[in-house]
């Protein structure tokens, strides 16, 4: 195994972009965070324990059913959590938003399905999210896309970390080199067992061969052993998602 650089860009075929909206006054640094693959991914994930859930872990839980994925639109400063219906309009909202800038962008090149779209949001809980301002910068958002763009994307999760976290890896599997590439945040937690997570967010792309059936239960167990034993409050919003990419070739692995 190998450190490389990139975070959740690593793997091929994965760009992102972080951008500020202006969700919380006074902030200076990005708030809004978009990760893209060029292709649909297989997609698994593994959510909080929690009775009550964010709106956006409840649309998240939902899409990921069909077990497919393209992106992922994140923001901090508020955690559209206890908001009740119109804070689930607003977590469909993001998606629509950003899968109709994608469509529209020359850079994709191509129709983004608002279903593929997943969405994630960490910060205050029990304000309304003001989305417009998220959606009034998406085309920038969009626009900024790019393999370096996980430096700033990085930082638009961020709430009260004192350190962005990202890793990224290369490993030879069946003959192959596979980039595993990973995007997290989290702080100050100080309960355990997903009553939510130790890192709030965590993102994982891989670079895979064409696969038939994704390894449901093998997340689920890594999901347990890295995320439950971290220390974790009783948070609503924690999640962990993962990305198969499909760009090495048609061999499955």
């Amino acid at each position: 195994m190998q450190m490389i650089d990139g975070g959740v860009t690593a793997p091929q075929g994965f760009i992102a972009n972080g951008v500020l909206s202006g969700i919380k006054a006074g902030r200076t640094k990005e708030d809004t965070a978009l990760i893209f693959s060029e292709k649909v991914c297989n997609a698994a994930g593994v959510f909080t324990q929690n009775v009550v859930k964010a709106e956006p872990v409840k649309l998240t839980k939902l899409r990921l059913s069909r077990h497919k994925a393209q992106g992922i639109i994140a923001n901090s400063g508020n955690a559209n959590a206890c908001t009740g219906e119109q804070g689930a309009w607003v977590a469909v909202r993001m998606t629509r938003a950003a899968a109709n800038s994608l469509s529209n962008s020359e850079k994709i090149g191509t129709k983004v399905d608002e279903d593929d779209i997943l969405v994630c949001s960490t910060g205050v809980i029990g304000q309304q999210l003001p989305v417009e301002v998220i959606e009034d910068h998406m085309d920038e958002l969009v626009d900024g896309l790019s393999k370096e763009g996980h430096e700033k994307a990085r930082q638009a999760i961020m709430t009260t970390d004192t350190q962005y976290k990202e890793c990224a890896v290369e490993i030879e599997l069946s003959g192959k080199k596979v980039r595993i590439g990973t995007m997290a945040k989290g702080s100050g937690m100080i309960h355990i067992n997903l009553g939510t997570l130790g890192v709030d967010l965590l993102y994982i792309r891989k670079r895979f061969g064409v696969m038939r059936e994704l390894p449901f239960k093998r997340i689920t167990r890594c999901g347990d052993r890295l995320l439950r034993l971290r220390a974790a409050n009783r948070a609503l919003r924690g999640r962990l998602l993962l990305f198969l990419g499909r760009l090495i070739g048609k061999k499955i692995i």
